[in-house]
């Protein structure tokens, strides 16, 4: 008695009535193969010969694709592909879903746990067809990066003289998710901003006056995200007509001084507003002067931080400024 094969598999031992059959590469790949059983005869008989058809199912294969990233707020479209399947099936270990779990190419919508966790696991799983019971899964990783927050409105002087005051500074508050702050000034011939992180610092034309816009663009690998602009009314105090200086004296003592200084003020021919002002040109002490021969006040400013503030006197076609330093 003897077993023989019409592909490349092979018996344990071919001689035997109940041999075990491991089937080749191709015996697979054909998904079938004859198996002969021959009976030796014992003359005068002549042999006897018997064939069986052996089908061969193949394991199911799945692939899900590759591990993918999207943003917050977008879907992906999956690329699973399987093979010797009988079904399949698409699972999350998050909390989103498929819009048809049981076809190769479906899309995923995140749910907000899988945008909170920054992702989730998305399996494609591939059943097997009888006899075979194992079945295969595989999956990618979904990658969320979240969506930036929109940045505060700079916050800074809204009125700048030029002349006293030629740098400005602005900040925001810090929002979520943020790569990078990019700080913008409008128009560009207003001057010129660097940003740095949360801060940006305008050095201004001199020549420019107008309005100016600031804003800071919040910006990540999903998107950049622009804050509301900030106004800022620009003008410079170069160029006002002067008094004749026979007429008007001004003198500041003690200058430098601890923020106690006296003010005189001779020549004052016409209603003068006399204004102090801080280096964001926020107003700090403001005092009509009638007109008079002399004008002498005494200020106690000590309670100021240190730093350099302006006295401004206007009136109609005037502008004086003086620097008050404060040590």
């Amino acid at each position: 008695m003897l077993w023989t094969s019409s592909g490349d598999g092979s018996f344990d031992d071919p001689a035997l009535l109940n041999a075990t059959y491991i089937p080749g590469a191709s015996d697979i790949t054909n998904g079938t193969v004859t198996l002969t059983l021959t009976a030796e005869a014992m003359e005068p008989c002549i042999d006897a010969v018997d064939d069986m058809i052996l089908n061969i199912q193949q394991q199911p294969f799945a692939n899900a694709g590759n591990d993918a990233g999207i943003c917050e707020g977008e879907i992906c479209t999956l690329a699973g592909s399987a093979s010797n399947q009988s079904n399949i099936s698409w699972n999350t270990d998050g909390d989103g879903g498929f819009n048809d779990p049981t076809i190769l190419n479906p899309t995923y919508t995140p749910g907000p746990g899988d945008i909170s966790n920054g992702g989730a696991s998305l399996a494609l799983t591939a059943y097997a067809f009888a006899p075979c019971s194992t079945n295969m899964l595989d999956a990618v990783i979904l990658s969320i990066d979240p969506m930036v927050g929109t940045p505060v409105t700079p916050d800074g002087p809204t009125m700048v003289d030029t002349y006293l005051t030629p740098t400005s500074e602005y900040a925001t508050e810090p929002t979520s998710a943020v790569d990078e702050y990019i700080w913008t000034l409008s128009p560009v011939s207003s001057g010129d901003i660097i940003g740095n992180n949360l801060k940006g610092e305008v050095s201004w034309d001199a020549a420019y006056q107008g309005f100016a816009y600031i804003k800071v663009i919040a910006s990540n690998s999903c998107a950049a995200i622009a804050s509301d602009s900030l106004q800022v009314e620009v003008t410079t105090s170069v160029g006002f007509e002067e008094l004749d200086h026979k007429q008007l004296f001004v003198s500041v003592s003690p200058n430098p001084c601890n923020g106690i200084f006296r003010l005189i003020i001779k020549g004052v021919e016409h209603r003068i507003e006399l204004s102090i002002l801080n280096s964001h040109a926020n107003l700090i002490e403001h005092i009509i002067v009638e007109p008079a021969t002399n004008y002498e006040h005494s200020f106690n400013l000590s309670y100021l931080p240190k730093g350099i503030y302006i006295l401004k006197l206007q009136s109609k076609n005037l502008i004086h400024v003086e620097k008050i330093i404060i040590r």
